[in-house]
């Protein structure tokens, strides 16, 4: 993520069915961030992927095989 000013961004991991399976609100430097999300204990199947900001939004889509 590249942020353009120092924002305050929640991060939320969630099933297809709207279970939230990761939450967390993380303060975002300006310039590029690497942000690392614990996937690693998520069983198989597709989940949604959604950083939010004050003024944006983002969401991904992806699966755990």
């Amino acid at each position: 993520m590249n942020a353009t000013e120092d924002i305050q961004a929640k991060i939320m991991i969630s099933s297809l069915q709207g279970q939230v399976i990761y939450s967390t609100q993380n303060q975002l430097m300006k310039g590029t961030q690497i942000l690392e999300i614990p996937i690693n204990q998520l069983v198989k199947g597709m989940y949604i992927a959604r950083i939010e900001t004050s003024d944006e939004l983002y969401t991904l889509k992806f699966m755990i095989q």
